[in-house]
């Protein structure tokens, strides 16, 4: 048994993993991701989800210079997936659509461009005018933090891809 753990342990420190937030010796991918500045997106929807990805992608705001430029666009729809018997709309599926261009300033090119998607949906209560808002602004919300996280992630492994083509250490 002890072997067995001994072996996992051995495999597991070989595979190459490495944090995107630790503390290594040689530098991260942390130093990259500070560098990249979010462009600001229009309304308040573009607000909350500007906020929660510069949370990610430069968590103690150290305000670095920025190399790389992010511009997103994020549009939010509301589609209504379920009918009450009274006639009401019972249930919101919320689509998120965000497309974003990553841009290398130093070089002068643009590094990528994608488009993520996401959907979410709520629940709505019939005579409760305020919980239902609060249900969709909740829903709104916890979207945007899940693309956030997701563009984090996407973000991370374009810069990682981009900087070995480059021939810099990540």
């Amino acid at each position: 048994m002890r072997a067995l753990l001994l072996s996992l342990v051995l495999m597991l420190a070989g595979c190459g993993f490495q944090p995107v937030y630790g503390t290594r010796a040689e530098g991260g991918l942390s130093n990259t991701l500070r560098q990249v500045e979010v462009l600001p997106v229009p309304g308040r929807v573009g607000q909350v989800f500007v906020a929660a990805l510069e949370d990610r992608l430069d968590p103690q705001a150290e305000g670095s210079s920025k190399r790389y430029e992010l511009k997103p666009s994020v549009t939010v729809q509301m589609v209504p997936v379920s009918i009450a018997p009274d006639g009401t709309v019972a249930r919101f599926r919320v689509l998120y659509d965000t497309r974003f261009t990553l841009y290398d300033r130093e070089a002068g090119k643009r590094v990528a461009s994608d488009r993520i998607q996401r959907s979410g949906s709520y629940q709505v209560i019939n005579d409760a005018e305020y919980s239902a808002y609060v249900a969709e602004q909740d829903a709104i919300a916890r979207g945007l933090e899940e693309l956030a996280q997701d563009y984090f992630l996407r973000i991370s492994n374009v810069l990682k891809d981009y900087e070995a083509k480059q021939g810099q250490r990540v």
